[in-house]
């Protein structure tokens, strides 16, 4: 991935948007454009509305639902390929959010 310094925050944005099935942090970001935490969430909150954490879980979220529509998956390999460390971390935030597990969420998204 090549930084020039023209329209970093696009870049920024750019990145986190391929990278958010990896192990993604500010620190990762960071290194990589070599700019402070608080400009990386400042870039992520001026243009999405929500900080890094919330853009980054609503990227692998959305992930998430396309691969459970699709119904080839298990919900703990959905996990793990929307980018969540483990099923444990999935099932938090699906609970968090929707106050639901991943098979009640699952289930309200099929038909």
């Amino acid at each position: 991935y090549i930084v020039s310094t023209d329209n970093i925050p696009a870049q920024v944005m750019d990145y986190i948007e391929k990278h958010c099935l990896e192990r993604i942090t500010l620190q990762t970001i960071s290194d990589k454009f070599y700019i402070s935490f608080n400009t990386i969430n400042a870039i992520v909150k001026g243009i999405s509305g929500k900080t890094f954490k919330e853009y980054l879980t609503d990227l692998r979220l959305d992930t998430a639902n396309a691969l459970m529509k699709s119904g080839f998956y298990s919900i703990s390999s959905v996990a793990k390929l929307s980018g969540f460390s483990d099923y444990s971390s999935f099932y938090r935030t699906c609970k968090k959010l929707y106050g639901k597990n991943p098979r009640e969420w699952l289930k309200e998204k099929l038909p």
